[in-house]
């Protein structure tokens, strides 16, 4: 290691991304990953808004994909590819963005 302030890169930047950053998933895997057993839909039936519905199928879908948990920032009125597959999942129109 250097000294002291500075850190020994192992991963680079790019790689660093792919290892922790959010999933991009194809439709198959889209279907795998946030496709809910009947347990699991008992668990989202008990949460009461629709947007805690949503973040608890991404934190799923992504944990099954990665085995981590990661922190959603949503812009007003943006929905990301997955977030829109789950708010079809739940019967539920996208048109307008609920965040």
């Amino acid at each position: 290691m250097n000294s002291a302030g500075k850190r020994m890169a192992v991963l680079s930047d790019g790689k660093i991304k792919q290892v922790y950053g959010l999933p991009k998933f194809t439709d198959e895997q889209r279907n795998t990953y946030f496709a809910l057993n009947p347990s699991e839909k008992q668990e989202v039936a008990k949460l009461r808004s629709l947007r805690i519905k949503s973040l608890f199928i991404l934190q799923l879908g992504y944990f099954k994909a990665n085995k981590m948990f990661f922190v959603f920032e949503f812009a007003e009125g943006h929905l990301t590819t997955c977030s829109i597959y789950i708010f079809a999942g739940l019967g539920k129109n996208t048109q307008y963005g609920i965040f």
